[in-house]
């Protein structure tokens, strides 16, 4: 229908009875607004509708069974007819961005069209009609005719736009400056939209697959961290141990002041160089003998502590920093085998389930080759084991 983006499929109908007849299709690929509607073969009453459309939805047109079906007039200048750019651009609200006077005001007109022909004429597309100059109006013309001139001769450019990673971004089937250098052209519509939505899926499942990975990979970052925070915490606690010495130590060498059954015993701390008296709790259903050997085996246990801690936290530190390299590698990753790899690591490691592959010789992965100014090759691995 004209330039917008309406389209009418005739189909022939034979009903249980054998009665033959005819139904249309409708369309309606419009946005939000967007619609599937089956009318009858007079084009004029609607039979169903993948949406039902009510007064409540919209006041211009209704859409269920028994309405009429009519197209809603767009007001906008179809390009195929004969138009003046210059009375249409003169005529439009001064105020008006010109980003959004494009598509507006000509039929089947997008923003990312809009986006082109400001692109073409270097004009910053938050400037409004009435600030353009005489010669900035003679610019947009020219790249907005040459857009036109592209549809009227039907120059089509079947055209994947690529953006970062090689994810693609957009098609189209004019030739778009705006989306940048990174495109792939194709004989037809249809190969180029096998080819998008193909690599769209392809895109969509690596960068999934990433963040699934990616969020288990912090999870576990996460529980490491705050154990190595505890474990270190822990060995400040375990070489904190002179106090423990010192109690036993006071303990066996005034033993002779403590009563049967006493909380406490008071003692000169031999080790202070003032001589000062210090006041020692005891286990009143122990002896004076067990009271000092429990403050012993404090120590021995704070060192035995400190001698796990001291072989077990440069472990967990060496197990953080791989972590952070897979994390790292993540960034980097723009192919499922490279993906697949991280995740056979950290299927390694426990953090995922592993899944059940068929049995195939699997090529390592090509390490990232760089050549210094010098002209020397530098291999940049992959793998993080």
């Amino acid at each position: 229908h004209g330039l917008d983006r309406i389209v009418i499929l005739d189909i022939a109908v034979q009903s249980e009875f054998g009665r033959r007849s005819n139904v249309s299709l409708v369309a309606e690929l419009m946005g939000k607004y967007s619609n599937l509607i089956l009318i009858d073969e007079t084009k004029s009453g609607v039979l169903e509708s993948a949406i039902r459309v009510g007064k409540s939805m919209s006041s211009v047109r209704e859409i269920y069974p028994g309405t009429p079906y009519f197209l809603i007039e767009s007001g906008k200048t179809n390009v195929l007819d004969d138009f003046s750019f210059s009375d249409i651009l003169h005529a439009a609200e001064k105020n008006e961005r010109l980003r959004r006077f494009f598509y507006m005001h000509f039929e089947g007109f997008s923003p990312l069209i809009s986006d082109e022909i400001l692109f073409r004429a270097n004009i910053d597309d938050k400037r409004t009609v009435g600030s353009l100059t005489e010669e900035e109006k003679n610019t947009l013309e020219h790249a907005f005719l040459s857009i036109v001139n592209a549809i009227r001769g039907k120059r089509w450019s079947y055209s994947l736009y690529y953006g970062d990673k090689d994810k693609p971004i957009d098609f189209h089937v004019l030739d778009l400056n705006v989306l940048g250098p990174l495109h792939k052209k194709f004989e037809d519509l249809s190969s180029m939209l096998l080819a998008f939505y193909a690599d769209r899926h392809q895109s969509d499942a690596l960068e999934t697959g990433v963040k699934d990975l990616g969020r288990i990979i912090e999870r576990e970052l996460q529980r490491e961290r705050t154990k190595l925070e505890t474990m270190r915490l822990d060995l400040d606690a375990a070489r904190d141990r002179e106090d423990e010495k010192l109690l036993a130590d006071l303990i066996l060498a005034n033993q002779h002041l403590a009563v049967p059954g006493a909380d406490s015993i008071e003692a000169v701390n031999f080790y202070d160089p003032e001589g000062k008296i210090i006041r020692i709790d005891l286990d009143p259903a122990e002896t004076v003998w067990q009271n000092a050997q429990r403050h012993y085996k404090n120590v021995q246990k704070k060192k035995n502590r400190e001698k796990l801690l001291t072989r077990e936290i440069p472990i967990l530190k060496r197990s953080i920093s791989y972590l952070e390299q897979i994390k790292n590698t993540l960034l980097t990753i723009t192919t499922t085998e490279e993906l697949d790899e991280v995740r056979e690591e950290l299927e390694s490691l426990g953090l995922v389930r592993k899944k059940h592959r068929k049995k195939s010789k699997s090529l390592p992965s090509e390490p990232v080759t760089l050549v210094s100014s010098e002209g020397v090759p530098i291999y940049i691995g992959r793998n993080n084991r």
